[in-house]
């Protein structure tokens, strides 16, 4: 998904990819040698396009496992009821 942001960033110069960016680099299991790589690659993009998104006012919530769910639930709440 970073690299898809990342992507979009770069061929966009104003406006945001998405309405909420939830950021969770947390494994919830054991990761394999390849998924440990992957996770480090995405975690590297990560710190790289989020000043960007940050600079145009993207609303962003990086979570650990634990507190994942309840905040990402309140989240949606939250925007469900700014609905019209």
């Amino acid at each position: 998904m970073v690299r898809a942001m990342r992507k979009w960033l770069d061929a966009n110069e104003t406006g945001l990819p998405a309405d909420l960016i939830v950021w969770i680099n947390t494994p919830v299991a054991v990761r394999s040698r390849g998924q440990h790589i992957a996770a480090l690659g995405a975690d590297t993009i990560w710190r790289e396009i989020k000043p960007e998104l940050e600079a145009r006012g993207a609303r962003i919530l990086e979570l650990g496992s634990d507190e994942a769910m309840s905040s990402l639930r309140n989240a949606v709440q939250e925007r469900r009821a700014a609905l019209p």
